[in-house]
């Protein structure tokens, strides 16, 4: 019966052992925080024509932004917008004088924006990049 009860004693010894860690319980609080904001990211954005819904590009080509035109920049867009062929003037602002050419969407001939063939030295950022109209454009 003293065996017994010896038994009995190490074993709720043992269950009733707390064990130290050496992680520092920020470090996990860290990693679950960022994991957290992490999937709340959405990942990349398909632009699509306003009209028709067909792709025309996503932000991994992002290039930037012109809110006081509403309009996007794109590095690269898909097949399905055109560039046309008529290159025409257009006044960015004063003095400022710019060749642009015109981007369609292949599905229904819509503009969708310019490509600026030839500019200012003050706007040479925007030269042959695609300038998407944030209203003929969703996401």
């Amino acid at each position: 019966m003293a065996a017994r009860e010896n038994t009995l004693k190490q074993r709720q010894k043992m269950i009733n052992t707390t064990f130290e860690s050496s992680i520092d319980s920020s470090a996990i609080e860290e990693k679950f925080l960022r994991q957290a904001e992490e999937d709340e990211d959405d990942g990349p954005v398909v632009f699509i024509c306003g009209k028709c819904k067909l792709p025309v590009g996503d932000s991994m080509s992002w290039d930037g932004s012109e809110d006081g035109q509403n309009q996007i920049r794109l590095k690269r867009v898909t097949d399905n917008v055109v560039v046309g062929q008529d290159t025409r003037l257009y006044d960015a602002s004063k003095r400022s004088l710019c060749l642009i050419v015109d981007l369609f969407c292949r599905g229904c001939h819509s503009v969708l924006g310019m490509v600026f063939a030839s500019t200012p030295k003050k706007l040479d950022y925007k030269r042959f990049t695609f300038c998407f109209n944030v209203a003929d454009i969703d996401r």
